[in-house]
């Protein structure tokens, strides 16, 4: 029995590629047989039976947990005959392996309805014949042992964290993410609500058709929320007043001198979704962000002045004197902008509930009347 089990086990943590049978022969060995035209059918009904030919001698076979321990397909992986208990009954079916977890941990799906395919997952320990359902059944007292596991580690000792184990939706991702949030032996990175302040200090080049603009430095004070959605991903908005200012020249080149002056005041909404690898062992945690940014410019102004020659020959067409008229105009700048945005920074978490935020984001605003550049931010997690 161990000898089958392991080679079981091998079979299941292979890469197979090939579509193949696996029968169990009198004396408890595996015998993979090679299969083809394999009758299409949904989750749900492969459970119970599978129809397909043989490579071997090319009759047909229909497989059913009674006379195989399981088949792997290709393209949607391996299901394995197993006996388990649901709902207070006894049963047997192909089980569809959807994955495993540090090489001892292997997870199977159960689809307990033909129409809504809701998923039922159970676990198998390394080496043990046994599935666990994976979620916990208050009605009969039953505590996953993967939540077990959870709660034996010296982070579920914090109030916040034990909520968080205790809470956990039953499938293998979660246990996996909260797992590895266990490892980590830090109870703030429990993913939360936060709130804070932040500084930022766009340096941008205000991109516009017929001009040449300088970089300008500008400085954004502004408030954040992180509101978490799945593990270690998370909304993040934000509020920021900027005053920015910038000078320039025109394109031209019958313009002799020109100055043009960018003047801006605006409030804007950047929109990010963040994600924080919270699993890592430190109090120092690498994040990636990417969102949009619509920017309501409260004031706005792009003026420009610049000479060229004028030929007065009506003053004194004998020498042919150049004089230098200037022209003064404006830009249209528009009243809403709307940007992208992509960064990169590190939360240190110095504190149990107080963090501070460094990061690099790249803007790019669109438009005929744009800017384009970087900004380093500060926050802080009041």
């Amino acid at each position: 029995m161990k000898i089958r089990l392991s080679l079981l086990f091998f079979l299941l943590c292979s890469s197979l590629s090939a579509q193949r049978a696996l029968f169990p022969d009198s004396v408890g060995n595996i015998s993979p047989v090679p299969i083809r035209a394999i009758v299409e059918t949904d989750p749900y009904q492969r459970q119970f039976s599978l129809s397909c030919t043989s490579k071997l001698d090319n009759k047909p076979l229909v497989l059913t947990p009674d006379n195989a321990i399981g088949y792997q397909l290709s393209s949607r992986g391996m299901y394995v005959s197993h006996t388990f208990e649901y709902a207070g009954e006894t049963k047997h079916l192909f089980l569809h392996r959807v994955g495993t977890y540090q090489d001892s941990l292997f997870f199977f799906v159960y689809y307990d309805d033909e129409a809504a395919r809701h998923p039922i997952y159970y676990v198998q320990k390394n080496g043990e014949k046994q599935l666990y359902p994976l979620a916990d059944d208050p009605a009969t007292g039953y505590v996953s042992p993967l939540h077990t596991l959870l709660l034996s580690y010296p982070i579920a000792q914090d109030p916040e964290a034990r909520a968080y184990f205790d809470h956990l939706p039953p499938t293998p991702e979660a246990f996996q993410d909260a797992h590895r949030l266990a490892l980590s032996g830090y109870a703030s990175h429990v993913p939360r609500f936060k709130w804070g302040v932040h500084l930022a200090l766009p340096l941008t080049k205000v991109l516009a058709e017929g001009y040449t603009m300088d970089f300008a430095v500008s400085v954004a004070p502004g408030v954040f929320a992180d509101i978490p959605l799945l593990f270690g991903l998370s909304y993040h908005p934000e509020l920021t007043f900027e005053k920015y200012a910038a000078n320039g020249s025109l394109s031209s080149e019958t313009a002799l001198y020109s100055d043009v002056a960018y003047n801006v005041t605006s409030l804007s909404l950047p929109q990010m979704l963040r994600y924080t690898s919270i699993t890592r062992p430190s109090r120092l945690l690498p994040y990636y962000e990417l969102g949009a940014q619509a920017s309501f410019n409260l004031r706005r102004s792009m003026d420009y002045r610049y000479f060229h020659r004028d030929l007065l020959s009506y003053l004194d067409y004998r020498r042919n004197i150049n004089f230098l008229k200037e022209e003064v105009g404006e830009e249209s700048v528009p009243a809403i902008s709307f940007a992208v945005l992509a960064g990169f920074g590190v939360e240190w978490q110095y504190s149990r509930y107080h963090s501070l935020y460094f990061s690099g984001r790249f803007i790019w605003e669109l438009g005929s009347v744009g800017r384009i550049g970087g900004m380093l931010q500060v926050a802080y997690n009041l």
